[in-house]
């Protein structure tokens, strides 16, 4: 449902378009030049243990940016980062390799030469009970991301270490701000900027020690820079061509009279009065604008301090040339820094274009305030337009209210035809929360992000949604009309504890979510308790690397107006998928009932009341190189039809920490599965990445989905969920992640 008329609720991420509509047509993609990579490695030589330093600074790509990164040091241990340590314990001639990986998933590698030299004997690491000289253990250590923007989520594992005459018994990861976890693997949020060093230490059953590092750059969220040059493209995502990476005009200084294309605008009192007699204003006593003029046009910058306490419908005329005071360039409405972001109501546009606003705050001002957001509404001219660092803090909960909406709003559910099409939007790092009520008395929806009417080309990135009495995003053209909504980008965010879903669609097509986390989805009146889904007529969705865990339904494709097709779950990461009971409905770790194919390959999953359920009007699924483990419900099923249903399974794990197992048609439907323990590194964090010995090693098959993707947009998607490259053996490892 649409809110902009004014119930516009926004909890601010950047809107960024691409120059040109269709701009990232396959033809274009498919000229892509390859990065540029290059390593460095000091000492190249040496006594053992050696510690060595690799860097691949100095890498480029001719006509993109450079996404991931990975370092071999040619001993079996494998960083994914930019710059690494490493300590060589063995005598040896040793290749350091590095692989560098562009926004359009082409990759080179460099090399470098390393020698290490034995020892003397009394140098040796130690000696076993029976005088014989130990070896240490190889530590390995993946990070992901490595950069972004604060408050910056990461994962590190040490999954894939090993020692070579033993076992280990002891790991911590050391986040470089103080955090020390003594796991295998753990997650933690850096607050503040920086440059840190994740150290994972890893200790065998000798007392014997070995570390690896990795580094991880954290950005601030505030300031000119905005997201300035840190944003970084999920996998699959292409990267907007405006809006991420430019960096606000810097203020006159001193700033003691007006000065053409600038707009100060401040109502905290700190210089007297304000009056919109000021035409531009500037900070002096009595000389400050009180409010945000609604007609800026190229070469604008508004600074704004304090609360704007009204609606404001504006029409922007910013433009794609380099910036220039009051000439040419975007426009630029903001706050100073995200710490001094001010208090906004209802913003939409009338007709606006290459405008970028940031580290603001949309604001309700009580509980049963429905006045509050921001519109990127549909108009003859809405487009190139962006929400970057800021917040949406809702505050409207009271279950009182009758009304429908949304925190951010892209696009006008009164059109579905015509020119009237906004397009190249960017949300970006924008923290949207308590929006609606949890509990109401009516049917009340109101999400944290929505898209309605005619729209293309819109990113959601890096933004956190939390408590929205709807989904944190969801698409719905009108009925027949998918074709309206195209080219959706859903990355990198992060949702918890909605009242409905992680992401919805409805009537729409080529949609990609993409390294998203959603957690604590339970059933309520609202839903199921789905992390993400979809249902009516929708085509071409893509739900590529997310996670999912804590909640009823990991991804559900619910009813279908007959005609939905071609939905693909590939790569993710589900676990704690719990319910009272199995309902092949309402509770399961994928639920398929529409769509003609659909297709579930590459998924890890732990701990679920339902695998695979397909209970009615789905026509085909594909099932192939998935790991399940643990089905924590009696009732439940591996997989679960009600007839109708065409399976094609193959290359799967199930295993039931060996109970039976429950499946509709024979076992040997499935070809080539396994009744085996995977052998995941952690079942109680947990770690999803697989131990040496797995049976899901090298086991798999390249699905035909991959190349679907790619030739569909022109993007390269075999990789695992680390972005690590498949396959890394003699065959495709079943499971969201290689093991290296």
């Amino acid at each position: 449902m649409n809110l902009f008329r004014v119930q516009v609720v926004a909890l601010a991420v950047l809107v960024l378009t691409l120059a040109g509509c269709g701009g990232y047509g396959k033809g274009r993609l498919k000229k892509d030049q390859p990065p540029v990579a290059m390593v460095a490695v000091t000492p190249s030589s040496g006594t053992v243990p050696l510690a060595v330093t690799a860097s691949t600074a100095g890498s480029s790509d001719p006509d993109g940016t450079i996404v991931a990164t990975s370092i071999n040091f040619g001993d079996g241990t494998i960083v994914n980062a930019a710059s690494a340590s490493h300590t060589y314990s063995a005598a040896g001639s040793f290749t350091v390799t590095t692989i560098v990986t562009d926004s359009l998933g082409l990759s080179s590698s460099a090399t470098a030469a390393v020698t290490a030299t034995a020892a003397s004997s009394s140098a040796s690491g130690g000696t076993g009970s029976g005088g014989t000289s130990d070896q240490p253990p190889v530590a390995q250590l993946a990070v992901t991301p490595t950069s972004g923007v604060a408050p910056l989520p990461v994962t590190a594992s040490t999954s894939g270490s090993s020692d070579p005459d033993g076992t280990i018994s002891a790991s911590s990861i050391d986040f470089g701000d103080g955090t020390v976890v003594n796991a295998a693997s753990a997650s933690h949020t850096y607050s503040a900027a920086g440059t840190f060093t994740v150290t994972a230490k890893v200790t065998d059953n000798a007392g014997l020690s070995s570390t690896a590092t990795a580094t991880v750059t954290v950005t601030a969220s505030s300031g000119n820079g905005g997201s300035g040059g840190t944003w970084q493209a999920p996998i699959g995502i292409p990267t907007p061509s405006f809006g991420v990476n430019e960096v606000a005009p810097t203020p006159p200084s001193p700033w003691s009279s007006a000065v053409p294309g600038y707009y100060y605008v401040d109502t905290t009192g700190t210089y007297g009065s304000c009056s919109d007699g000021n035409a531009n204003g500037y900070p002096a006593s009595g000389k400050a604008r009180c409010t945000v003029p609604s007609t800026l046009g190229a070469g604008s910058y508004v600074e704004v301090h304090g609360t704007q306490n009204y609606n404001l419908y504006f029409t922007w005329s910013g433009n794609s040339s380099a910036w220039v005071a009051n000439t040419s360039g975007p426009v630029w409405v903001r706050g100073a820094s995200y710490s001094a972001r001010p208090t906004l109501r209802v913003w939409g546009t009338n007709s606006s274009t290459y405008v970028i606003i940031e580290n603001v705050n949309f604001a309700a001002r009580n509980t049963s305030d429905n006045q509050y957001g921001l519109g990127f509404e549909q108009g003859a001219n809405n487009h190139h337009l962006v929400l970057r660092n800021s917040e949406v803090s809702g505050g409207n909960t009271s279950n009182s209210i009758s009304s429908n909406g949304s925190a951010i709003g892209i696009g006008d559910w009164s059109y579905n035809s015509g020119s009237n099409v906004v397009h190249d939007i960017v949300v970006d790092n924008v923290n949207v929360h308590d929006i609606g009520p949890m509990n109401p008395t009516a049917d009340v929806d109101w999400h944290c992000v929505s898209i309605n009417g005619m729209a293309n080309h819109v990113w959601v990135t890096h933004s956190s949604f939390a408590r929205c009495s709807g989904d944190s995003i969801q698409l719905e053209a009108q009925d027949g009309y998918k074709t309206n909504i195209h080219h959706i980008y859903f990355g990198k965010n992060t949702s918890t504890s909605n009242r409905q879903s992680g992401g919805w669609v409805k009537n729409a097509q080529d949609v990609i979510f993409s390294q998203n986390e959603a957690d604590t989805f339970a059933s309520n009146s609202g839903g199921p308790g789905t992390c993400y889904g979809g249902q009516y007529d929708h085509d071409y969705v893509w739900f590529l690397f997310n996670a999912c865990h804590n909640s009823t339904i990991g991804f559900d494709m619910a009813s279908s107006n007959g005609s939905a097709d071609n939905i693909y779950m590939i790569g993710n990461r589900l676990w704690h998928i719990v319910a009272g009971g199995f309902d092949p409905y309402n509770a399961s770790a994928f639920v398929i009932r529409s769509a003609t194919h659909t297709y579930v390959v590459n998924n890890s999953v732990y701990d679920y009341v339902g695998g695979i359920a397909t209970p009615a009007n789905a026509s085909y699924v594909t099932a192939v190189n998935n790991v399940f483990q643990y089905r924590n419900n009696s009732g439940g099923y591996e997989w679960y039809d009600e007839g109708g249903v065409t399976w094609t399974l193959s290359n799967n794990v199930f295993y039931n920490n060996g109970a039976s197992l429950a499946t509709t048609t024979p076992w040997s439907t499935c070809a080539n599965c396994k009744n085996q323990n995977p052998l995941f590194v952690s079942t109680s964090t947990p770690d999803l990445h697989v131990q040496s010995g797995s049976p899901a090693i090298d086991a798999g098959i390249l699905s035909a989905v991959y190349a679907a993707f790619q030739n569909r947009y022109g993007i390269s998607i075999n990789v695992d969920a680390d972005g690590t490259a498949r396959p890394q053996g003699s065959a495709w490892d079943m499971g969201a992640y290689e093991f290296h």
